[in-house]
This record gives C-alpha cells, sequence and structure tokens, in this order.
C-alpha cells in the first residue's frame, strides 16, 4: 500500500531530520538506509488504520511501536 503522504510533505522532512540527527548523535550510527526506513516507519505509524493492522508474534494488535519488540 503506498502512502498517502508526499515525498516532500513537512511531516516526511521532520520525522527524516529528526531520526538522521538521534541516530547519527545520539547512537553514534548515521546510516541513511536505516534512518529513512525508520522515518518512513513513522511516517506511516501516523495513520491509525496502518498502525493497527501490525500484529506482534501472538496475533495481537500492535498499539505503539514499542509494542512491536514483544
Amino acid at each position: 500500500m503506498a502512502s498517502q503522504i508526499p515525498e516532500h510533505h513537512p511531516l516526511r522532512r521532520l520525522f527524516g531530520a529528526l531520526t538522521e540527527k538521534s541516530f547519527a548523535e545520539t547512537l553514534g550510527w548515521p546510516d541513511l538506509k536505516v534512518t529513512e526506513y525508520v522515518s518512513n516507519l513513522l511516517v506511516e505509524f501516523t495513520h491509525t488504520d496502518q498502525l493497527y493492522r501490525i500484529r506482534n508474534q501472538q496475533g495481537k494488535r500492535v498499539g505503539t511501536v514499542v509494542d512491536l519488540l514483544f
């Protein structure tokens, strides 16, 4: 499913900049492919219909990004 948020939307730019800054400065991991993936994931999670369609290993709906880890 393609994103409904345009490539140059301010939200996409915001998440991109914050993700790159966090990964480079805080984690010391300036990997453009990873930061692009994470920022795109954050943009997709702004749509609740996208968020709640994801399920964890037990088949329960995921309510937060953190829930993906458990």
